[in-house]
């Protein structure tokens, strides 16, 4: 029997959090063995990513123009963008939900990995602990993001870390 459980969250907080959530009941009666059960949670509100892979930003918003007006979620659109996002993106997206049910969040960017490095393999434990908390930074920019980390954030990341290293000092 179990004696211990991690029940996260009942909700997705994220995204890519794509499986089905819930919640346990623990029923308790004196000394007897417990009675656990678990709840699926339906989520009235749940968290959608248009297309499901990713397509050049008009394609995907025409996917959102497509949703339907009645149906609750929040929206993440999932473009592929091949040189830059147009700066009007962001406010086409909003406009094209303006009278829905459902909420535009963001444009979750994807770009050629192929033209980036260090995207293919994952890294040993060997590898992470000889990297600096900076190259470490990078790699997962650079992974979330599509690009390359600009060096006003690498001069922040540097800035919080010496930081860190102040305050651990006797």
């Amino acid at each position: 029997h179990q004696r211990a459980r991690y029940c996260g969250t009942p909700l997705p907080v994220s995204f890519d959090e794509t499986y089905p959530h819930s919640v346990p009941i623990v029923e308790l009666n004196g000394r007897e063995e417990p009675l656990i059960r678990t709840v699926e949670i339906i989520n009235p509100m749940p968290l959608v990513t248009l297309p499901r892979h990713p397509l050049p930003f008009e394609e995907a918003l025409q996917q959102l123009e497509d949703y339907p007006a009645d149906k609750q979620a929040y929206i993440r659109l999932n473009v592929w963008i091949e040189n830059y996002q147009a700066p009007d993106c962001e406010e086409r997206a909003a406009n094209a939900v303006k009278d829905k049910a459902c909420k535009y969040c963001y444009i979750k960017p994807n770009r050629d990995k192929q033209t980036l490095e260090d995207t293919d393999a994952p890294l040993s434990l060997q590898e992470i602990q000889e990297k600096s908390p900076l190259d470490i930074a990078r790699i997962y920019y650079r992974e979330t993001e599509g690009e390359e980390m600009d060096e006003e954030l690498c001069q922040m990341m540097n800035e919080v870390w010496r930081e860190v290293k102040e305050k651990e000092k006797p």
